[in-house]
């Protein structure tokens, strides 16, 4: 019997929901955003999302289907908050946050002080806010929590996110995994410019040794790009990958979904003079997402910090130099 809801774009969320809240699994309903509908689950819709021009008459449509479906219940709601829909839900019926890891890790404390939030999870991200002793913050360590599952439970969530045993093979006799971004999605830098600064970071690796992990809301064919490579489904979260193989290489622009793959000192990372870049704009936003300069953040961790080959994305006073 269906006794929550759940409702997310994010298999960040969807993994650290299934990691813990496993018992509940079977008696949630999930309402999937276009990345994770794809998802294995007893229970589930797909959710649109909406036109930002029609965002008010979708929304209206989605409370009033939903109000219908619910006959009055109050039933609780896990997801997150970035998710169309999700912050309408919030005002309606009892809301427990749920974290997209470093993407909203600067909402947390926004969420805390919203009085529609009964809890909000987020994770072990080395932001401050894990610091917090807030009643109503729960920080999950998602390595802890898959290590605390038996083999039974381990299997169910990896089957959420279609993991089977040929991709785990496959990633053990590769050296170096790609994980990619939605550059071009996020209207960051255009599609065409997205292939070429990924082209340009694997000229650094034998591609043979290469495996690509797409993030999942990406729209790119990378089959297409680079034949012959591997590519991982891209419902897999990054974070389930890392706890059941564990990769001699991994390199990234600045995925953060990264440093839990592999010790920091075997991660490439391409974000060095990232305030540098052309789209970077501190203060701004970079396309559609807020501005974060990772380097700036990170920097302190012992990642092998390395500037993006693809030198017309730095500002004409780097390229000169």
């Amino acid at each position: 019997m269906i006794s929550r809801f759940f409702i997310a774009n994010s298999t960040y969320s969807l993994l650290q929901y299934s990691l813990a809240f496993t018992d509940k699994m079977d008696k949630t309903f999930f309402l999937l955003g276009p990345a994770i509908k794809d998802c294995n689950l007893k229970s589930k819709a797909s959710i649109k999302l909406p036109p930002k021009e029609l965002l008010d008459e979708y929304v209206h449509s989605f409370l009033d289907k939903l109000e219908s479906k619910l006959e009055g219940s109050a039933m609780p709601f896990y997801g997150n908050l970035v998710t169309p829909y999700a912050n309408e839900i919030s005002q309606n019926y009892p809301f427990y946050s749920l974290s997209d890891g470093a993407s909203d890790s600067h909402m947390v404390e926004k969420h805390l002080n919203n009085p529609n939030i009964i809890q909000c999870y987020t994770t072990k991200l080395g932001h401050e806010i894990e610091k917090s002793a807030h009643p109503k913050l729960v920080v999950h360590d998602l390595e802890k929590l898959w290590n605390e599952k038996n083999a039974e439970e381990k299997a169910k969530i990896a089957s959420i996110f279609n993991v089977d045993e040929k991709s785990l093979k496959l990633l053990e006799t590769k050296s170096v995994i790609l994980i990619t971004q939605p550059l071009s999605e996020d209207g960051i830098v255009s599609e065409e410019d997205k292939v070429k600064l990924y082209k340009s970071i694997l000229k650094n690796y034998d591609i043979n040794q290469v495996v690509i992990k797409p993030h999942p809301r990406e729209k790119t064919n990378w089959a297409e790009i680079f034949p012959g490579t591997p590519i991982i489904t891209r419902q897999v979260p990054a974070e389930l990958l890392s706890m059941m193989v564990k990769p001699q290489k991994v390199c990234t622009f600045y995925s953060t979904a990264a440093f839990s793959l592999c010790p920091p000192e075997n991660v490439d990372i391409y974000s060095k003079d990232f305030s540098h870049l052309v789209f970077a704009h501190p203060g701004q936003n970079m396309g559609n997402v807020p501005y974060v300069d990772i380097e700036k953040v990170y920097g302190h961790r012992p990642f092998n910090w390395k500037k993006i080959p693809y030198k017309p994305f730095y500002k004409q006073k780097e390229r000169s130099e």
